[in-house]
């Protein structure tokens, strides 16, 4: 199967030109047909995902040329890379969601607030606002509205679940490379899928946000850095297989 550069550049929301420039600079050259149309294969649509993914998550030209034929521009790295961008994302967003529906609690029974906690929800809107467009915000709402508050419950639910499992696999000596972790790792990626329909810009917004300020996420959300860390281990055996 083949499409035609008009439908590549619709899909993928970038412009004709800048497919066009893509392939001058030797980024995603498509083949030509016989009249000299562009036609985009299988091969350049992977290419060029790896392209955008790691334009979107800061990567400039020059360096995304370089980085396709390393082993960190390999299609499942990259996807890796988004993969953990979302993460993130649905951590922020859920964290935010908890700070206010406890402020919201306090006031429909009549009690005060402190200051510390409208504080403490103003950090989390500031952090997530410095990182995400005023269009990712509404998608990432939309997609909470979807979801319903019973959907949101269990996929939190669902995420603590996990981090349990996962630390109890790591405490119990599970082998990274082993079929338990790899469905615990099937798991993690089922439930960021679900939540984000694997959203690129989001992604993209989040790579930056874990890159500057993850370890201040984690520790003000105490979060294990060390499942993280094991997870990333489990994703990279994956990859070597």
């Amino acid at each position: 199967m083949t499409w035609k550069v008009g439908e590549i550049a619709r899909r993928c929301g970038v412009t004709v030109r800048t497919l066009h420039h893509y392939e001058a600079i030797g980024l995603v050259v498509p083949w030509r047909s016989a009249s000299g149309h562009r036609l985009y294969a299988a091969e350049h649509v992977e290419r060029l995902h790896r392209v955008l993914a790691l334009r979107q998550l800061g990567m400039g030209l020059d360096d995304i040329a370089a980085a396709l034929d390393g082993a960190g521009g390999t299609t499942l790295a990259v996807v890796d890379r988004q993969i953990a961008a979302l993460d993130e994302a649905i951590r922020q967003q859920q964290a935010l969601k908890r700070r206010l529906e406890g402020i919201a609690a306090r006031l429909r029974q009549g009690r005060s607030v402190e200051g510390e906690h409208f504080l403490d929800a103003m950090e989390e809107m500031a952090m997530i606002e410095k990182y995400y467009t005023p269009e990712q915000l509404e998608q990432l709402a939309a997609r909470r509205d979807a979801l319903g508050p019973d959907g949101m419950k269990a996929a939190e639910q669902a995420w603590r679940d996990l981090f349990a499992d996962v630390r109890t696999a790591m405490d119990g000596g599970v082998d990274v490379a082993s079929d338990e972790a790899r469905g615990l790792a099937d798991r993690w990626q089922a439930l960021v899928d679900g939540f984000t329909g694997g959203d690129a810009g989001i992604s993209a917004s989040l790579g930056d946000l874990w890159q500057s300020e993850g370890d201040e996420v984690m520790q003000r959300h105490q979060m294990d850095p060390a499942v993280f860390a094991w997870m990333g281990r489990v994703q990279a055996a994956r990859g070597s297989d």
